[in-house]
């Protein structure tokens, strides 16, 4: 199958964990539209479910994913908040095979 890619570009205002959260469902749902359902479906709620909950939903359907997906997390660089480097420690911890992730920055990210 062949590999789909998306792109975020990152700024300062990308520092709340829903936010990012609901910027990475849209990427990897551009990408393959069957991923990311419940996750946002989750971000969605009255009482969006807590971020690691968002995220092991999404990483389940990247591991069924029929395809490879590239994720590229553009200017990494304006991410200051613990909470979202602490989300891509555990994308990257628990990255399935289908997903190939991308950090564009200009300094060391801090979850290194």
């Amino acid at each position: 199958m062949w590999n789909a890619g998306s792109l975020v570009i990152l700024d300062k205002d990308d520092n709340q964990a829903q936010r990012f959260l609901s910027y990475l469902v849209a990427a990897l749902q551009k990408a393959d539209h069957t991923i990311g359902s419940e996750a946002a479906q989750l971000l969605a709620a009255v009482r969006p479910a807590h971020p690691e909950a968002v995220l092991t939903s999404l990483i389940n359907d990247l591991d069924t994913a029929a395809r490879e997906i590239v994720l590229v997390l553009d200017d990494y660089q304006f991410i200051s908040s613990q909470p979202v480097h602490e989300i891509v420690a555990l994308l990257l911890e628990h990255c399935p095979n289908t997903l190939h992730l991308v950090i564009a920055t200009r300094s060391d990210p801090r979850f290194l």
